[in-house]
C-alpha cells in the first residue's frame, strides 16, 4: 500500500500498515483506537496562508484540542514540524483545494488520513499509528469560526470517528456550519463514550 503526500510524493507503507481517509473510506473501516493515552499534535507551517498567523492557528488548535480531550484521547500541542507525518502523533498541514479534492474525490474543507498498524483484538478494530490532517488553504485562510470548526472536525476524525452524522449543525456533520464545539450527537460517535446529557453538562466533572 502506498501513501501520497501533499507534494505528490508517493511513499510505500510497511507491511501491515494501512491508511484511510476519514469520511470517504468510512465504509471500509469503522473505529480505531490509539495505543497511547496521550497523543502529540504538531503544526506544519509550510503552505500556511499569510492571512493566517501561526499564533492564531495555535490558539484555535488549542481550543479544538480542549473540546475533544475532555472526553476522548488526550491531545497535547507540541509545536511545529517540517514534515507531514510523524508516527504516534497528529500533524496539521495546509494544502490546496485541488489537492484535497484529488484525495477525497470531491471538494472538502479538510482531510484526515488515519494510518493504522495492527489489530486491536479486544475490540475488533485497528490500532492507530498516526494521523496527518490537511486543511484547505483556499477557503480556510482566516482565523475565524469556520477554520476552527474545520480543525475541530478533523480532530474528531483523529479521535476515531471515521464517518459523519446527519444532524445539521453538529461538529461531525459532513459540511462545516461554523460550530466549533462537539454536540451530544458528536460524542455519541466516540468509540468508548455514549454519554447522556447530564454527564456532558456536569461542570465539576470536566474542569481538570
Amino acid at each position: 500500500m502506498q501513501a501520497m503526500l501533499g507534494d505528490g510524493t508517493e511513499v510505500d507503507l510497511p507491511e501491515g500498515v494501512e491508511e484511510y481517509i476519514a469520511g470517504r473510506d468510512a465504509h471500509l473501516y469503522d473505529k480505531t483506537d490509539w495505543m497511547q493515552s496521550q497523543v502529540s499534535v504538531y503544526i506544519n507551517p509550510a503552505n500556511l496562508p499569510p492571512t493566517l498567523p501561526l499564533e492564531e492557528v495555535v490558539r484555535m488548535l488549542q481550543e479544538s484540542i480542549n473540546c475533544w480531550s475532555r472526553y476522548s484521547v488526550k491531545f497535547r500541542y507540541k509545536g511545529t514540524t517540517n514534515v507531514e507525518y510523524i508516527p504516534g502523533a497528529i500533524v496539521i498541514n495546509w494544502q490546496t483545494e485541488k489537492q484535497l479534492a484529488s484525495w477525497y474525490k470531491s471538494t472538502v474543507n479538510g482531510v484526515c488520513f488515519t494510518r493504522t498498524n495492527g489489530d486491536n483484538n479486544e475490540k475488533g478494530n485497528r490500532w492507530v499509528e498516526g494521523c496527518r490532517i490537511y486543511i484547505n488553504l483556499d477557503n480556510r485562510w482566516l482565523p475565524d469560526n469556520y477554520t476552527q470548526a474545520t480543525l475541530s472536525h478533523e480532530l474528531g476524525h483523529a479521535c476515531g470517528i471515521h464517518g459523519h452524522n446527519s444532524n445539521y449543525g453538529s461538529l461531525m456533520y459532513r459540511s462545516s456550519m461554523g460550530n466549533t464545539q462537539p454536540t451530544l450527537f458528536d460524542f455519541q460517535m466516540l468509540d468508548d463514550s455514549n454519554p447522556n446529557y447530564s454527564m456532558l453538562h456536569d461542570r465539576n466533572r470536566y474542569l481538570t
